[in-house]
């Protein structure tokens, strides 16, 4: 690949930021794009809908299985626009063996539902690299950028049965009046799956428009992706960068030696000798051979006529130059530097932070993105329900605790003053019977089986609030009235009362009838329970008034 003739500008991108770079790639190039696409999927696609014309729902299979060959001719022919050398459709087709070799075969089988496809194929088409040495390849791109191939991926299928069903639903409001797309179409019966009549041709069209509209944009920005992991690797942008600097410097480079030559380059007399450092530091002022035995050249000595600050600092220099590179004080700092355990250290740091950005970019920012005020709308509807849902988690928190609060609180409950109604019914000692029992039975003899219920359930519920101290709030349940009994009453007793508050729940709630014979044994159970007379059977009273006769 030829850095110097790439197309972009080559530098470290986030995901999603390569990924629209692909896709502007992919509109700025339309041509090229599509026509890659379009080349090879349209002749196929007659004739698998010509030999398949009674099933075209698998000439669909065929060409959606074959996906990954026609978007090697999109990968190819964008990859040359990228580095400068574009290709027409003689050329492309022209190409055709070093487009479907090597990894075909592969990219057909056991890649066919690699969800990042589009990131990993330019190892193949531009890489040329096939079995362990692609593997190891694929590795090594997927450490990064996998998650947001596999979201591309993810996008890029829905759009697709996004336009598809767009464009059916379209096609049958507009140009089939009458009909209704929005509730007739259902899913497909047995028998149509057999016989294929589910999968129409216009359902074929509707599929490779949607499919011609996105694939070559998926292929794009896979290959964006691609170069973005390449310049995080190998450092394209600092290489590209270093040779156009080369590139600048070159012309230039031997004006600026020769003046720098001059420029440090000393100016002297031609009788002047200023002597030089000999090797122990000391100043020598002895002339050169050359200067002796030249007559026009007169010997000075700089001494007679120098001013001592002057003299005093070229011995200084000479000292200092005597000392050697690394004895210096400056020396000696930037090798303590260097042996700094902390220097040379990389640290690599990566948090979240809240972007932030000017009044003037701004705009910028919506004009770029043209979905940014829907993914704006989508991210706003979805806080609202995030926080509707955790409203309601805690109103139902709030209940449970609350309905939780009773046994926290019974000994206040407790020391309150008796209901003198609970569920609607009186719990007054004086509105119920002197024998409740007795009349209950009564009432099951006469017929009268729901009221006989009813007294036992209210005298029930008397005795426990009037006797047993029992206090429930306005929101209890009969299940809290059972609850609330354990500990107040006796085992046998309290199976009464579940078997009472049974027996009612089933005639209020669910309008069942209950039998005679457990309506009598309640009314024992009430007796025995919660009256200290014997209840007597109906029938044993029967034969004793018989034998007193």
């Amino acid at each position: 690949m030829q850095l110097d003739k790439i197309a972009i500008k080559l530098r470290p991108r986030g995901g999603y930021e390569a990924i629209d770079l692909g896709f502007s790639l992919a509109v700025h190039w339309w041509r090229s794009a599509f026509l890659a696409w379009w080349l090879p999927v349209l002749p196929l696609a007659i004739a698998l809908h010509l030999g398949l014309a009674q099933y075209p729902w698998i000439a669909v299979l065929v060409l959606w299985w074959l996906k990954p060959l026609f978007d090697r001719f999109v990968l190819y022919s964008l990859s040359r626009q990228v580095f400068g050398e574009p290709t027409g459709p003689a050329e492309l087709l022209g190409a055709w063996r070093q487009i479907l070799s090597p990894g075909l075969l592969y990219a057909l089988t056991f890649a066919r539902l690699d969800p990042a496809r589009s990131y990993h194929l330019p190892v193949s088409i531009l890489e040329r690299q096939s079995g362990s040495a692609a593997r190891k390849r694929r590795s090594l791109l997927g450490r990064r950028f996998y998650g947001t191939a596999f979201g591309l991926t993810l996008v890029c299928v829905n759009l697709e049965l996004i336009i598809q069903a767009g464009l059916s639903v379209t096609f049958d409001l507009f140009f089939q009046p009458g009909g209704d797309p929005l509730n007739d179409t259902g899913p497909p019966l047995p028998m149509e799956l057999i016989t294929g009549q589910w999968w129409e041709w216009t359902d074929s069209v509707y599929y490779l428009i949607a499919v011609g509209i996105i694939e070559p944009l998926y292929v794009a920005a896979g290959f964006s992706l691609y170069l973005n992991r390449r310049v995080l690797l190998e450092g394209w942008d600092v290489e590209l960068a270093i040779k156009r600097l080369a590139a600048r410097v070159s012309g230039a480079a031997v004006v600026l030696v020769s003046i720098a030559v001059l420029s440090l380059a000393p100016i002297q007399p031609a009788h002047a000798y200023e002597g030089e450092c000999l090797p122990s530091g000391e100043l020598d002022f002895s002339p050169p051979e050359e200067m002796v035995e030249s007559a026009e050249n007169e010997v000075w000595d700089p001494r007679e006529d120098w001013e001592p600050e002057r003299l005093r600092a070229m011995e200084e220099r000479c000292a200092q130059l005597a000392q050697g590179p690394g004895d210096n004080s400056a020396r000696q700092a930037i090798v303590k530097v260097f042996e700094d355990p902390i220097f040379g250290e990389q640290l690599k740091e990566e948090r979240w932070v809240l972007r932030e950005f000017d009044d003037d970019d701004e705009p910028e920012l919506q004009t770029r993105t043209p979905l940014a005020g829907l993914g704006q709308l989508f991210a706003s509807i979805w806080q609202l329900l995030a926080w509707l849902i955790l409203a309601a988690l805690i109103l139902m928190l709030v209940r449970y605790i609350a309905r939780s609060w009773g046994p926290l609180v019974r000994a206040e409950e407790d020391a309150g003053a008796a209901p003198a109604e609970l569920f609607g019914l009186q719990m007054d000692p004086d509105s119920l019977p002197p024998q409740v029992s007795e009349t209950a039975l009564q009432w099951i003899a006469e017929g009268k089986l729901r009221e006989a219920l009813g007294l036992l359930y209210r005298a029930t519920l008397s005795e426990l609030v009037h006797a047993h101290g029992l206090r429930l709030n306005r929101g209890a349940t009969e299940g809290d009235v059972l609850a609330r009994t354990r500990g107040r009453i006796s085992a046998s007793a309290s199976a009464f009362v579940a078997e009472l508050i049974n027996q009612w729940v089933n005639l209020a709630y669910a309008e069942h009838q209950p039998q005679v014979d457990a309506l009598t044994a309640l009314c024992h159970g009430y007796a025995q329970h919660f009256e200290t007379v014997e209840i007597v059977p109906a029938a044993t009273e029967e034969r004793a008034g018989e034998s007193a006769a």
